[in-house]
């Protein structure tokens, strides 16, 4: 039945077209995804403030994947969502059929050409590209690197791996275009008439080189990104160029597993839009994870540097977590998928975006920053009773590098507890709770109470076809 539905979608596909060789193949597969959500206080306040923020929702997505191979070294695939997170009972925008990637791609002996909109995990890099991706309370949460672009994004990319360890991943992306007003200066002349109009780019290059040897790993990863989408070209454009190292090591049982990576970069003064600052961050990931038969146990850190004064002329926070790194359903909230779309429609700030917002206002928000400015210890691990039934479990502690005066830098604990249950070969269920305990950093104001704990309940039912 899949393929006879694969086979007729190919063909409508292909109608008014020149015939596809006998050769040609279609692949298909996909997935039904339902999931529930509840949040609790994600605004950090007490019950009798007006901002005491609960939601409680039903959503589900359709997710279809095709592969049509015109040749064995030619092939196409396009990923549809439809719906896109679309919530019971909501009926917007976020219903609609979305072409998640759609790309082409030419094997040869040299390596593999991409191009078009790829798909997201072309995106990892670090630990993810070296074949790690830190693990969470809930999988179906965290599938991504901890620096990683949780994007599908238009460019082309060449990848390579060679018979002695040695690989090579490479890639332009265009992240936005937009047209901008130009007269000379940038602005309309005396009669307000605007004089031409001119391209401006949002620019993603990527270059990384790995080598792999027995039980290990490492890669180097060099970054440029340049946006210059403004509406008035007097504004400088941001430049932003980072260096991402990675390293695994395996040790039988044992393995220890590195990122980093450290960006500089130039962006507009937030007084005045004609001048430029110097900017920078740095921020880094390290676990030690043992395996033991039927579970996993890791003791991970992370940090990304906080900011410095509005007056430094080299303010830090350019770089923060990935927006896919989701290892706690509170702080970070389950959306590595992007599958919440909180009450305003939008996706919500996590909590560590709100202790910052509270405590250390001179964050900057340069274009890739996420959650800047804090550090975390986390114990996480997995344990299977059976083949079909894992139990997933953390806790961590979360703590702000730099605030203002008078604020706390204490953001709290969480403790996450989940069940993995594959119920059938191609039907699963997934349940995660999380409880943070607010700490001070959480707080309104210096003066003001501690504000109430906020918990998460995160449940999924996949099916798989």
């Amino acid at each position: 039945m899949k393929r006879a539905l694969a086979m007729a979608l190919g063909a409508m596909l292909a109608a008014g077209a020149v015939p596809a060789s006998a050769k040609s193949e279609v692949d298909f597969s996909g997935q039904y995804i339902t999931y529930m959500y509840g949040v609790w206080n994600q605004e950090f306040t007490k019950k009798n403030s007006n901002l005491y923020d609960n939601d409680f929702f039903l959503a589900d997505r359709l997710e279809l994947d095709f592969g049509f191979q015109a040749t064995e070294e030619i092939s196409v695939y396009w990923r549809l969502r439809a719906p896109d997170s679309q919530r019971w009972g909501q009926y917007s925008a976020s219903s609609s059929i979305e072409s998640r990637y759609y790309y082409g791609e030419l094997k040869q002996d040299w390596g593999t050409l991409s191009l078009g909109r790829l798909k997201e995990d072309y995106s990892d890099l670090g630990l993810a590209s070296l074949g790690y991706a830190p693990g969470g309370p809930d999988v179906n949460a965290t599938y991504m690197g901890v620096f990683d672009w949780d994007d599908a994004m238009s460019g082309i990319r060449y990848a390579n791996r060679w018979d002695g360890g040695f690989q090579l991943a490479a890639a332009v992306y265009r992240l936005d275009t937009a047209q901008a007003s130009i007269n000379g200066d940038g602005d309309p002349d005396s009669s307000g008439n605007i004089m031409g109009l001119h391209d401006e780019t949002k620019d993603l290059f990527i270059i990384e080189p790995a080598y792999f040897w027995d039980g290990g790993g490492a890669s180097l990863g060099l970054h440029y990104l340049r946006d210059h989408v403004q509406e008035n070209t007097n504004m400088p454009a941001y430049k932003e160029y980072a260096i991402n190292p990675a390293f695994f090591q395996s040790f039988g049982d044992f393995a220890v597993h590195f990122e980093g990576k450290a960006g500089f970069g130039k962006a507009a003064n937030e007084e005045d839009w004609t001048k430029e600052d110097k900017s920078s961050g740095y921020a880094l990931y390290l676990d030690a994870d043992y395996s033991y038969g039927p579970g996993n146990v890791t003791l991970a850190g992370w940090y990304a540097s906080g900011p410095g004064d509005k007056n430094d002329d080299k303010a830090k926070g350019t770089l923060g977590m990935g927006d896919a790194f989701a290892p706690l359903i509170v702080a970070y909230g389950a959306n590595g998928n992007g599958w919440w779309y909180g009450p305003g429609g939008g996706e919500p700030a996590t909590i560590v975006q709100i202790a910052n917002s509270r405590a250390a206002s001179t964050v900057l928000s340069a274009p890739q920053q996420y959650d800047a400015n804090h550090w975390a210890l986390d114990l996480n691990g997995a344990h299977a009773f059976t083949d079909d039934l894992t139990l997933t479990y953390a806790v961590a502690y979360l703590n702000l590098l730099k605030v203002d005066p008078g604020a706390k830098k204490n953001i709290g604990w969480e403790a996450d507890l989940g069940l993995q249950v594959q119920l059938l070969d191609n039907l699963q269920l997934g349940t995660t709770v999380g409880y943070l305990m607010a700490g001070d950093a959480l707080k309104e104001s210096p003066t003001a109470d501690k504000p109430d704990d906020a918990y998460s309940w995160f449940t999924t039912l996949i099916f798989s076809f």
